[in-house]
């Protein structure tokens, strides 16, 4: 059992700053200081704004693991 995905809501629209568009994968990384941290499997906008998202990893982050979503 675990995090298996996070929903981030920014205070105002983010952008792609390789695009100009919608966030996406690569916007974001997951680093961690207990292991390997899981691979992010998606990231999704949440329809309606433009300062949601969800992102959604591949296997859960075990609770109380020190790990840093950037």
């Amino acid at each position: 059992m675990g995090i298996d995905r996070v929903r981030l809501t920014f205070s105002s629209g983010v952008r792609n700053a390789n695009t100009g568009g919608l966030l996406v994968l690569t916007s974001f990384a997951l680093r961690s200081t207990t292991g390997e941290p899981p691979s992010i499997l998606e990231v999704n906008a949440v329809e309606g704004t433009a300062t949601t998202y969800d992102v959604v990893f591949q296997d859960p982050i075990t609770p109380g693991a020190w790990t840093s979503l950037i």
